[in-house]
């Protein structure tokens, strides 16, 4: 796991990269950003390996 602060800017350089680096058949990436306790957003990179438990 990761957790930092980044701007928009660095985001999406970080996206970037660990697209470059990843396999998109074998490895999963999550992104999580959390603008708020209302707010928080996921995304996938790569293959789907189920929710994690406490999103279920």
């Amino acid at each position: 796991m990761l957790e930092g602060e980044l701007t928009t800017a660095q985001f999406a350089r970080l996206k970037r990269d660990v697209q470059k680096v990843i396999v998109e058949e074998e490895d999963s990436v999550l992104f999580y950003t959390l603008r708020s306790p209302e707010d928080v957003r996921r995304e996938q990179m790569g293959v789907a390996k189920g929710e994690p438990e406490w999103l279920i």
